[in-house]
């Protein structure tokens, strides 16, 4: 079986797929607070009419 950088290379794919996981994982955890706020913002000014 083909081994890239000592490993298989179904591990190694693996391994990158996480990678890429993990950083996107932390990507959208750093946005999604400012985007809640922005869009729950726009959602009450709808529904009561800017009375908030």
């Amino acid at each position: 079986m083909k081994k890239i950088l000592g490993v298989n290379k179904n591990v190694f794919y693996l391994s990158l797929v996480s990678l890429f996981n993990d950083f996107s994982n932390k990507m959208i955890y750093s946005v999604m607070p400012a985007f809640l706020v922005e869009s729950l913002n726009d959602f009450l000014m709808v529904i009561f009419g800017g009375f908030i």
